[in-house]
């Protein structure tokens, strides 16, 4: 069977007014490659400015020794409360998620200015919309959790 835990942990902010936090993937299950795969978050309304990866996994964003790999991939903020994250698997040979315990591997950071004006006080997975997806578009069981 192929399933996954998505984990958001290390939620930390700045005193410069910044927001961090990483986005672990783990496979539970039989072995699992990355394929195009979506994490989306729910944050308040208007609460994060200037979004951007401090860190995307090298291991999901290269080409790999076949001379396939993954696309640039893709952060932006939706309808001002949703962090979309895209991962776009460009070949067959996608490279497989981490067993390791706790949390599997680190897939990206993200970082953010805090608006002021609107404090984020509540991230939260959109697990309707979040999907990690093989390249055979297999069905995976997903485990979404946040530890701070």
């Amino acid at each position: 069977m192929l399933s996954v835990t998505n984990t958001i942990t290390n939620i930390r902010t700045t005193i410069k007014g910044k927001l961090c936090f990483d986005v672990y993937s783990r496979s539970t299950g039989d072995a699992l490659r990355m394929g195009n795969s979506s994490y989306l978050f729910y944050v308040d309304r208007k609460s994060l400015l200037n979004l951007k990866f401090k860190y995307f996994n090298p291991k999901f964003n290269e080409k790999n020794r076949y001379g396939y790999g993954y696309g640039v991939p893709m952060l932006k903020m939706v309808a001002d409360k949703i962090i979309f994250v895209q991962i776009f698997n460009l070949g067959t040979y996608a490279n497989e998620i981490s067993k390791r315990k706790p949390y599997g591997e680190k897939i990206f950071t993200i970082k953010a200015d805090i608006n002021m004006e609107f404090p984020i006080t509540n991230l939260r997975w959109n697990i309707i919309d979040s999907y990690v997806i093989n390249p055979e578009f297999s069905l995976i069981d997903q485990t979404f959790q946040i530890i701070q």
